[in-house]
């Protein structure tokens, strides 16, 4: 499937999934980048799992080239006590349920760490983007991923990165690269910001001690990029991931491909 093929289905695809979808457009690029991965390794009908699909963007497009995917979400919907996880969307819960309906998407209800997941059965492909980070147990997280991928499955997974440029810049200045103390101090253990994030080798590190084999491992750019002329906040953010392109280890995310030995 070539790149200009991914642009279409998922233009498609976050139209198919409006109002809802709306919110993560700005995930484009990686949304890009994960369907061009999955699409290049994995067979068609290949059974896929998405892990904290949100409104369910990547399970859909792949649905809609020849894959069985389904979504798997839980923080997402307010009555799960979300905080800035969830959306105003999402406050009328069945009208995202009926959409889905609508549209021959399965999204599983289910958390990851605590729930039983035996009835989805095993899967060719896992992805996890964006939730690694949130979670306090790693370890238990990637061994239930690793009882749902069957033999020789494939991993695909994204986080954000510790050392960025943006994050050495705020140490330098003697500013916190966590999320932000009131949060996180005030909501004690129910707190589901980032409870920690990875740089590239302690994503691998953690992805081989839990039974993979690593077959590709990036530490790429891939949120949005800003083309306006002129200064702004947001321009200068632009200019600081373009100089993080030729500093090693210092771009937006990390992304593994692995497989399960």
């Amino acid at each position: 499937m070539e790149l200009p093929s991914i642009k279409a289905v998922l233009d498609e695809s976050f139209n198919d999934l409006e109002p809802f979808s709306h919110r993560y457009r700005h995930e484009k690029k990686r949304y890009i980048h994960t369907l061009k991965t999955v699409t290049n390794l994995a067979r068609k009908g290949s059974r896929i799992l998405d892990i904290g699909t949100g409104i369910g963007v990547i399970p859909h497009c792949l649905n809609r080239v020849g894959f069985k995917a389904q979504g798997l979400e839980y923080f997402v919907f307010p009555e799960n006590k979300s905080g800035q996880l969830g959306t105003q969307a999402f406050d009328q819960s069945h009208q995202v349920r009926k959409k889905w309906q609508e549209l021959n998407l399965v999204v599983g209800e289910k958390n990851i760490l605590t729930d039983n997941l035996e009835s989805l059965g095993q899967f060719d492909v896992i992805i996890s983007e964006a939730l690694i980070e949130h979670l306090k147990d790693p370890k238990l997280f990637l061994t239930r991923i690793s009882t749902l991928l069957s033999e020789k499955g494939l991993l695909i997974i994204a986080t954000p990165n510790q050392t960025t440029l943006i994050n050495r810049l705020r140490l330098l200045f003697g500013r916190s690269i966590y999320w932000p103390i009131g949060e996180f101090f005030s909501d004690g253990e129910s707190f589901i910001g980032h409870w920690r994030e990875y740089t590239l080798s302690e994503l691998e590190y953690m992805i081989r001690e839990s039974g993979f084999e690593v077959i590709k491992s990036e530490n790429i750019n891939l949120l949005q990029h800003f083309k306006k002329i002129g200064f702004s906040v947001k321009n200068l953010r632009a200019l600081i991931y373009l100089v993080s392109n030729i500093i090693p280890g210092a771009r937006d995310m990390n992304y593994i491909t692995a497989r399960k030995k």
